[in-house]
C-alpha cells in the first residue's frame, strides 16, 4: 500500500509540474471602455493603425508590457492598445443546480432563464446582494452566494492564481488514501459521489448533486477525445452499459481519481485503460471551462 501512495504522490507532483506549462494560455479577457480605440500593429504611438475596436467590444489580452497591452479581437486580429482603454472583465461559474437568472435584483423579478451548475457567466457588476451578468446572449441578476467568481489571468505557481482545474486536482490529491465508506462525503470517508461532490465545493465552492447518475447530467457533455483535467468521468461498473454506477474526476493520460469501492477500498489513481473501467466507460461531462 506504502507503494501505491508513493507512486500517487509522485504523479501528483508531475501534473503540477506539467500544468504550469500547459496552461500557460489562459489569457484574460476585457472590455474596452473608451469611445473608440486603435489596434496598432507594434507597441507605439508612431506605429501603424491596423483596425480599430469599440466601447463594449471584448478583446483577449496577450501579453502586457507597461502602458501597452498585445490583445487579440475579433476573426483574429492582433496587435497592440493603450491599456488604459480596456478593462479586465471577471467570469464566472453558477455553483448550484437551477438558478434563477432574474430580469432585476429582486425576487419578485420575471425569471429570464434558469441556469445549471457549472454555467459559465461573465460578471458585469456587482452589488452587496445581487450579481449583474451575462449568461449566452441573456443578461440579467442572480445572488452573490449562487455564483463563484474567477478572473480570467494566466496561471502563476501561487493558489490564488491556479486554473479551476489545477484547485480540482489539488484537492483530490490531497485526499489520495482516503477510506472507502459507503454514503461519505467526507475526509473520513468517501464514495465515488461524495469524492467528486466534496472535491468541487471544496476547490470551487461549486455544489454538485450528490448522486453518480446526477452528477454525470451536470455540466457538458464530452467525448472521451475531448477530457480535460477536471471532468467527471463516468462508468457502469455492473457489467452492462445502461446506468451510471460510479464516477471519478479525470487528471490527464487516460487516468482518473476516485473512490474506488474495489479490494483497495480508498481514494486511488486507476487508468481508464484498466479492463474493468474501459468496459464500463459511459462518458464525461465538462463542469467548468
Amino acid at each position: 500500500m506504502k507503494k501505491v501512495l508513493i507512486s500517487c504522490a509522485l504523479i501528483a507532483s508531475s501534473f503540477f509540474t506539467m500544468t504550469g506549462i500547459s496552461h500557460a494560455n489562459a489569457y484574460k479577457t476585457a472590455e474596452i471602455i473608451v469611445p473608440i480605440q486603435d489596434i496598432k500593429q507594434e507597441a507605439a504611438e508612431t506605429s501603424l493603425v491596423i483596425s480599430k475596436v469599440a466601447m463594449g467590444q471584448e478583446v483577449l489580452i496577450l501579453e502586457e508590457n507597461g502602458n501597452w497591452s498585445k490583445i487579440k479581437f475579433g476573426a483574429g486580429i492582433e496587435g497592440y492598445i493603450d491599456s488604459s482603454s480596456m478593462k479586465v472583465l471577471k467570469t464566472g461559474i453558477i455553483n448550484k443546480d437551477r438558478v434563477n437568472l432574474r430580469m432585476f435584483p429582486t425576487t419578485e423579478s420575471d425569471v429570464i432563464t434558469i441556469m445549471g451548475v457549472g454555467s459559465m457567466v461573465q460578471v458585469v457588476s456587482q452589488e452587496a446582494q445581487w450579481s449583474k451578468i451575462r449568461f449566452e446572449d441573456k443578461e440579467g441578476y442572480v445572488f452573490n452566494e449562487l455564483l463563484t467568481v474567477n478572473t480570467k489571468e494566466n496561471t502563476t505557481t501561487n493558489r490564488g492564481d491556479m486554473r479551476s482545474s489545477d484547485k480540482i486536482l489539488e484537492v483530490a490529491y490531497s485526499k489520495l488514501g482516503s477510506p472507502y465508506k459507503f454514503g461519505g462525503t467526507s475526509s473520513s470517508g468517501f464514495d465515488c459521489s461524495g469524492f467528486v461532490q466534496y472535491t468541487y465545493k471544496n476547490a470551487l465552492n461549486i455544489e454538485l448533486p450528490r448522486v453518480s447518475s446526477s452528477q454525470s447530467k451536470a455540466g457538458t457533455q464530452v467525448s472521451r477525445e475531448e477530457l480535460q483535467p477536471g471532468d467527471i468521468v463516468y462508468f457502469d461498473t455492473t457489467g452492462g452499459r445502461s446506468k451510471v454506477t460510479h464516477v471519478g474526476i479525470y487528471i490527464s493520460n487516460d487516468e482518473f481519481i476516485h473512490a474506488s469501492s474495489g479490494k483497495v477500498r480508498q481514494v486511488v489513481v486507476s487508468s481508464l485503460n484498466e479492463r474493468h473501467y474501459k468496459n464500463g466507460y459511459l462518458g464525461a461531462t465538462r463542469i467548468i471551462n
